[in-house]
């Protein structure tokens, strides 16, 4: 009998260790939903990489166009955001010649303690004859959000 206890024991510290039992403790992981606000944002502040951006309410937004002024339609579309029940998450570069760059948002994710927010980033920066400036904002509910920080992951 002592045999075998010694060998459940052995093979019961081997399954742990290759990690075949789960822990008791799961880990939150769910996505919230957001809708596309804008998906271009002009500015003359030079931006060479990336930008995000957490607008939590009326003085985050106008300290943000502060820094980076743009149009009128952009501006408007970021000013009539019901702050009480909604935040905006963004992400941008600056100018880029080529039609085809683009930023986007793909998800926004809660995992464990914080809310991670999934960019992809396509084409290059080089040769073109239009001027682009990729960016996408998004309005997702501030109860889903909740009071948990931002991360943003980057694809390329």
């Amino acid at each position: 009998m002592r045999n075998n206890t010694s060998h459940i024991l052995i093979l019961g510290l081997l399954l742990a260790s290759c990690g075949l039992f789960s822990s008791n403790t799961e880990v939150e992981t769910r996505h919230i939903p957001f809708n596309t606000l804008f998906q271009s944002f002009q500015t003359e502040t030079a931006i060479h990489e990336f930008e995000t951006v957490v607008l939590m309410n009326k003085t985050d937004t106008d300290t943000f166009l502060s820094e980076f002024p743009t149009d009128a339609t952009r501006k408007e579309l970021l000013l009539n955001v019901n702050f009480s029940d909604s935040l905006v998450i963004g992400v941008f570069v600056g100018m880029r010649p080529n039609t085809s760059y683009s930023v986007g948002i793909d998800s926004v994710v809660v995992s464990e303690n914080r809310n991670v927010v999934y960019i992809t980033e396509v084409g290059s920066a080089a040769g073109g004859r239009a001027i682009t400036w990729p960016a996408h904002f998004i309005v997702a509910d501030r109860a889903d959000f909740g009071n948990r920080t931002a991360a943003f992951g980057l694809k390329r």
